[in-house]
């Protein structure tokens, strides 16, 4: 008997197709019974089903815990950019179960409710990043109001003549 190639099927044959070819061919050459075969096939339908089962409550476990890890990083990111910004505001305006507060333990999470804090967490970035291009540009100012005097000028720096020079500056300046 030639053997089929599972992972090749000649012919655009499926694999299963061509097991199944070959299968009839045994029963054929043995003289399986219809009643045996029939049983036979429902035998290995009920395994397939079983280990499609198997593998897709295990992909749906594995899928359930990376949804709730990126909602734990989430939520772990949104929390820093808030404490970072000063804000008191909670999660709740994305969801009302996300706020652990509440006691709620479900913490059954809709696309939407992702697609949500996924925006908030956007937003609250670009918050934070127009929150810190406002700070640098003040931060020299910063700088030199935390300093002593002694540093920032030179004995003399405030003299009377330097004074008037600056306003004689400043008025042709503003001709």
């Amino acid at each position: 008997m030639a053997e089929v190639d599972v992972q090749n099927p000649v012919n655009g044959e499926t694999a299963c197709g061509s097991l199944l070819h070959q299968l009839q061919k045994i029963w054929d050459e043995v003289g399986e019974t219809d009643e045996e075969r029939d049983k036979m096939l429902l035998q290995l339908e009920q395994e397939c089903l079983d280990v499609t089962r198997g593998k897709l409550t295990k992909l749906q476990s594995q899928g359930h815990t990376l949804i709730l890890q990126a909602l734990t990083d989430s939520k772990l990111e949104l929390s820093t950019l808030l404490a970072s910004l000063g804000e008191k505001s909670s999660v709740v305006i994305v969801h009302t179960s996300l706020n652990d507060a509440t006691g709620v333990q479900s913490k059954n999470i809709s696309n939407d409710t992702l697609a949500r804090l996924a925006n908030t967490v956007l937003a609250l970035n670009e918050d934070k990043k127009q929150w810190l291009k406002k700070r640098s540009l003040f931060g020299h100012v910063t700088c030199k109001v935390s300093t002593s005097a002694d540093e920032v000028t030179v004995p003399g720096a405030l003299a009377l003549d330097l004074i008037e020079q600056a306003k004689v500056e400043v008025k042709r300046l503003d001709m």
